[in-house]
C-alpha cells in the first residue's frame, strides 16, 4: 500500500514534470472561438463540449497563474541579487574606506614622531649652541679678565718699581 502510494506519488511529480516543461518549452498558447480551442504552436485543434472547454479554461488559467508566480519569484530574485552586489559592494567600498583611513592613520602618527624627534634634535642643537655660545663668552671673559689682570700686574710692578725709585 505506502509503495503503491510512493510510486502513484513519483509518476504525477513525473508527469507533473514534464507538462511544465512541455509549457514552457512550447510556449502553449490556447485560443478558443465558437466552440473549437485551438493549441497554438502544436497545430492541434479539437471541438470540446463545455465541460471540457470549461476544463481547458481552468487549466490555462493555472497555466497562466504558475508561469506569473515563477516571473513574480524571478523578479524577486533578481532584486534579491541586486540588492546583495549592492551589499557587497558597499562593503567592499567600506573595507577599502577603513583601510586607507587606517594607513593615513599611520601616516599621521609617523609624521608626528618624526616632528617630535625633529623637535629633539633641533632643542638638542640649539642648546649645544647656546652651550658654546656661552663656553666662548666665558673664554672670552677669562681671556680679558687674564689680560686685565696681567696689565693690572704690570703696572703694578711698574708702579711699584717706580715707587721704590722713586723712594
Amino acid at each position: 500500500m505506502v509503495r503503491s502510494a510512493l510510486l502513484c506519488s513519483w509518476v504525477f511529480a513525473a508527469v507533473f514534470m514534464s507538462l511544465r516543461a512541455s509549457l514552457i518549452s512550447a510556449s502553449l498558447e490556447v485560443e478558443e472561438t465558437e466552440g473549437t480551442v485551438h493549441a497554438l504552436g502544436t497545430g492541434a485543434s479539437l471541438t470540446a463540449t463545455p465541460e471540457k472547454q470549461a476544463a481547458m479554461r481552468a487549466f490555462v488559467d493555472q497555466r497562466n497563474k504558475f508561469l506569473a508566480e515563477e516571473k513574480r519569484l524571478a523578479a524577486e530574485v533578481e532584486q534579491a541579487r541586486k540588492v546583495a552586489e549592492e551589499e557587497a559592494r558597499l562593503a567592499w567600498v567600506g573595507y577599502e574606506a577603513q583601510r586607507e583611513l587606517d594607513e593615513c592613520t599611520i601616516q599621521f602618527q609617523l609624521a608626528e614622531t618624526r616632528a617630535e624627534e625633529t623637535a629633539r634634535e633641533k632643542a638638542a642643537e640649539e642648546k649645544r649652541r647656546t652651550l658654546m655660545d656661552a663656553y666662548l663668552i666665558q673664554e672670552a671673559c677669562v681671556h680679558t679678565a687674564r689680560r686685565t689682570l696681567r696689565d693690572l700686574q704690570q703696572r703694578n710692578v711698574t708702579t711699584t718699581a717706580t715707587t721704590t725709585l722713586a723712594c
